[in-house]
């Protein structure tokens, strides 16, 4: 491996814009369907737990994504 002093060279950034639900059922010909969501977030949430990982929905937080799950060797690791 080799370090270099230099500055990044950016090349370019992206630029994000959040379609409105009428243009993202027009582009793509699909809704919000809040029912399939907590099925998927429940499939989901069962599957983590099954696994041996503490899960937790964090959706009402706004934190760009759902759940949170934490192994439980990390919880076993730090209550040490």
């Amino acid at each position: 491996m080799q370090l270099n002093r230099k500055p990044p060279k950016v090349l370019g950034s992206p630029y994000v814009v959040l379609l409105s639900q009428v243009e993202y059922k027009t582009h793509y010909g699909m809704s919000r369907d809040d029912e399939v969501e907590q099925i998927a977030m429940e499939t989901a949430m069962k599957y983590e737990k099954d696994n041996g990982w503490i899960c937790e929905d964090v959706s009402e937080q706004n934190l760009g994504f759902d759940l949170k799950s934490v192994g439980a060797e990390l919880i076993k690791d730090i209550l040490k």
